[in-house]
């Protein structure tokens, strides 16, 4: 009969398993299709897997001993601009973790608007249409790199493909030795 736990009152059912059960388990042919271990297989090696989890060598000293929670948090420092861009770079050195993260904004007015001519220059302005679009390409997208970006899923690197009246914004977080080769990866697709 169904028995009752006493940790989280959940009825659960205890039984013998079957010898067919059994045998199937174990390869034996009393099954109606036998397993073929041929087709069984390891998974191919993560190549997301850090292979440091050594702190960044520019932390100070008494950064490198543990989080500092009550230092205040600096902003951060422009490495470069020009007509194209602009990058921004910040050391965490309140938390003491081998993660890094890394925010790309691709500026693009067409994400969720169109471009309306009219007198002096025109200007851009909300459209339904292009903004369903944009959310429908950022769904194919973000569902065709699934199978690729799972294995930087279990080695603890996460993405983020966004959307907004600015542009796309892609977001990845996790382990600071392979964060470069999933954004990589994303941004080729």
């Amino acid at each position: 009969g169904l028995r009752r736990e006493p940790w989280y009152n959940v009825e659960y059912h205890v039984s013998s398993i079957d010898s067919d059960s059994v045998a199937s388990w174990q390869g034996h042919q009393t099954m109606e299709t036998p397993i073929d271990k041929s087709q069984l297989s390891l998974p191919r090696p993560n190549r997301y897997i850090p292979r440091s989890l050594e702190l960044c060598s520019d932390l100070p000293e008494e950064a490198k001993q543990g989080p500092r929670l009550d230092k205040p948090i600096e902003p951060p420092t422009m490495l470069f601009e020009d007509d194209v861009g602009r990058l921004f770079h910040r050391l965490d050195d309140r938390y003491a973790l081998p993660q890094s993260s890394l925010t790309l904004l691709i500026r693009n007015a067409a994400v969720q608007n169109v471009y309306q001519r009219g007198v002096g220059n025109g200007s851009w302005q909300y459209n339904d249409e292009a903004a369903l679009l944009s959310s429908l390409l950022s769904g194919v997208l973000s569902a065709a790199m699934a199978q690729e970006t799972y294995d930087a899923d279990l080695a603890g690197l996460n993405w983020s493909l966004s959307l907004g009246s600015s542009g796309i914004k892609l977001s990845c977080f996790g382990f600071s030795d392979r964060l470069p080769d999933l954004a990589l990866t994303i941004l080729s697709k």
